[in-house]
């Protein structure tokens, strides 16, 4: 009888994962249409650019574009000695904040130097909203690196083309 009611237990819980993920989806795939909409009607909002000041070293630069229900996005560009940062924020018709896309590019030396300074990371993220909480973040980190860098792997990437070697030997048998 125990066993009967975990059992049940483990399917009710999983069929309830299964809900909420797919609830989180169709909201993730609505905020995606929402601003889709949005980057195609930006040419009809009211676009409105204003530095601000107290982010950044190197300055910042924000651009806010509007309809007659408020505020539909704010694209903000970040300047640092040593990086680039980008955001960019997308609202629903009420006001509330619904997506959030930021990217934040890391440069080798200072920006002043010469030559110029080569982006080394580049990390990207991704948060979505509802009802003002967060339902799902991505982030996404790129290392760019020389040749000669890219020649050493590191003990992780060993473990994983080893695994690779193991998967095409398993296709084999």
């Amino acid at each position: 009888m125990k066993r009967k009611i975990t059992l049940l237990s483990l399917v009710v819980f999983y069929f309830g994962l299964q809900t909420i993920f797919g609830q989180i989806e169709k909201e993730v795939s609505s905020i995606r249409s929402n601003t889709l909409r949005t980057n195609k009607l930006l040419s009809t909002y009211r676009k409105t650019k204003r530095s601000v000041e107290g982010i950044s070293l190197e300055g910042t630069e924000a651009t806010f574009y509007s309809s007659k229900r408020g505020v539909k996005k704010i694209h903000a560009e970040m300047y640092g000695e040593t990086y680039k940062a980008k955001a960019d924020y997308y609202y629903a018709d009420d006001g509330k904040l619904i997506f959030v896309y930021y990217e934040f590019n890391r440069y080798d030396t200072h920006i002043a130097m010469n030559p110029l300074p080569k982006i080394v990371t580049t990390e990207e993220k991704r948060l979505y909203f509802k009802d003002e909480k967060l339902i799902k973040k991505i982030i996404t980190l790129f290392e760019t690196m020389d040749n000669k860098e890219l020649e050493e792997l590191e003990e992780s990437d060993k473990e994983i083309l080893t695994l690779e070697k193991t998967f095409r030997e398993a296709l084999k048998e």
